[in-house]
Parts: structure tokens; C-alpha cells; sequence
């Protein structure tokens, strides 16, 4: 593990070109490495056009998608704007790890950039932390980076040529900073507990990272993922303990069913018997 602090800018982390050189890039993929004329996200020079007709919510990806057990509203009902900015792409990766093959990768890749640049939007008009929003980005990129990877189709694909943490943060390896960020957060968890969240659902949903290859790395793993719910949790207090914070009956006294019961009840139950005796 590196000894620098995550979240202290470094040469790499600050230059100007979020792509870098690949050996035989997809011609159709040029559109994509672009420059920053300023700021961790700025809008890049040129975009490629979204699809028209493109829901407002999850991307549309052309796949055999199995059916997803996350949906949007998973994220987007609770109090981190970040986990709700992330939760189209959080949706995505999840259904992406039950696609057994896929036709059109590059298509899928321009999805998930046109995906990433909308979470940009969304953590601006949420008033997101330039820092967290920019290693929340980082984040996911590295997530949908493994689940394509960790596929049959995504390995016969160019993603690994171009990964979109090499494309946006100019980082050769995938999701090392991921564990990096983690450990600088679980020192200090309410530095950023927004994006604290966010790696510990990036965990929950089966990121490994270099620990995939690792002597003890699934152990480690679990280990990482319960300290970060610790943090969380008591970051968050204490939480009601009961079903139902109403479970307790009313301190009344004690009435007999008898008085409770109005005089016309006894007296219309008297006369259907009586009708039912005559009528026999």
C-alpha cells in the first residue's frame, strides 16, 4: 500500500489529458480520449451524441440482461446524494455481471461514458464535493471496469486496452486507489462519509480488485467490507432497535366486555333469537 495521502493530488492525477496511448484502439473509441481544459471533470471537447429516446433513468445497454435484483429507487430514497448520483451506473454494473454475452462492447462502452459524464451533472446539481465527486467517479469507474473484465465476452473485447480508469484518470492498473481511499477513510470516516458509502457498496457488490490474486485476499476483503460498515454505522448512530418504534399496548385499565358492549347490541341479539324460535 502506498504511503501518500489519496486525497492529495498528485503529477498523474493532475494532467491535463484524461486518456492515454493504447496499443490498436477501436477507431470507433477515438471520441472518447479527450482533453480537460479545467477542473477534474470538465465537459471534454467533443461528445458523442446519446442515443435519442434514452430514458432519464438507468442506461439502456443491448444485452441478454438477466433480471436485476438493485433497481434506482435501491439508492436514490436515501440521504447520500453521491449513492443516488451513482445509482444508474451501480444498476448497470449489477445487471452486467448476468450477461453471458454481449454483441455490440463498443456501443456498451459509449453508454457507460455518456452514463459517467450524466453522474458528473448529477453531482453538480447536487452541490457534491468536487473532491468526492471526482474519486466517486474513479470508483465506479474502476467497479464497471473489473465486471466488464470479469466476463468472457469483456476479455475478448479492446476494454482492457482502454479501461475507463486509464481513459478519465490515467491510471495503468484498475482500481488500486480503491483500497487507498478505503484505508484513508476508515482513519477518518467523516472526512467524506458520502463516498466512504459509496466503496463499501462498490465492495458489497463483489469488487476485488488486485485482492482477487492475493494469498488471503477474499478474507482481507470481508474483513475491509465490515470495518467500513462500522464506520458507517457509527457514523450514523445508533439505530432503532424495535419493528415498530409503536409496538407497545395502551396503559388502560381493564374493562370487561360486557360494559363495552351497548345496551342495543343485547337488545336486537334477544329479539333474532326470539324471531328465529318463532319462525322454527
Amino acid at each position: 500500500m502506498s504511503g501518500r495521502n489519496p486525497f492529495e493530488p498528485d503529477d498523474e492525477a493532475d494532467r491535463t489529458m484524461i486518456g492515454r496511448p493504447a496499443p490498436s484502439p477501436p477507431a470507433e473509441d477515438e471520441g472518447d480520449r479527450t482533453q480537460i481544459r479545467s477542473g477534474p471533470f470538465a465537459r471534454p471537447a467533443e461528445t458523442p451524441p446519446a442515443a435519442s429516446g434514452a430514458p432519464a433513468g438507468a442506461p439502456r445497454v443491448e444485452g441478454p440482461f438477466n433480471p436485476m435484483p438493485v433497481s434506482l429507487e435501491d439508492f436514490s430514497a436515501g440521504s447520500n446524494p453521491l449513492l443516488a448520483a451513482a445509482a444508474p451506473l451501480l444498476v448497470l454494473a449489477n445487471g452486467l455481471r448476468g450477461v453471458v454475452d454481449h454483441a455490440d462492447v463498443i456501443r456498451l462502452r459509449r453508454t457507460i461514458v455518456d452514463e459517467l459524464r450524466r453522474f458528473q451533472s448529477r453531482t453538480r446539481a447536487a452541490q457534491v464535493s468536487e473532491e468526492e465527486a471526482r474519486y466517486g467517479h474513479y470508483v465506479l469507474c474502476a467497479l464497471l471496469d473489473e465486471v466488464v473484465l470479469s466476463t468472457p465476452w469483456g476479455v475478448k473485447s479492446s476494454w482492457g486496452q482502454q479501461t475507463l480508469v486509464a481513459t478519465f484518470h490515467n491510471e495503468v492498473v484498475s482500481g488500486d486507489r480503491m483500497f487507498e481511499l478505503a484505508d484513508a477513510l476508515e482513519a477518518r470516516p467523516g472526512r467524506s462519509p458520502h463516498l466512504l458509502e459509496l466503496i463499501y457498496v462498490c465492495l458489497s457488490f463483489g469488487f476485488e480488485g488486485r485482492m482477487r490474486l492475493e494469498r488471503g485476499g477474499a478474507s482481507r476483503l470481508v474483513q475491509l467490507r465490515d470495518r467500513l460498515y462500522t464506520a458507517i454505522r457509527n457514523l450514523k448512530g445508533p439505530v432503532e432497535r424495535g419493528l415498530s418504534p409503536r409496538w407497545a399496548g395502551v396503559d388502560a385499565a381493564y374493562r370487561p366486555i360486557e360494559r363495552q358492549t351497548p345496551l342495543w347490541v343485547w337488545l336486537a341479539g334477544i329479539a333474532l333469537l326470539l324471531l328465529v324460535l318463532y319462525a322454527g
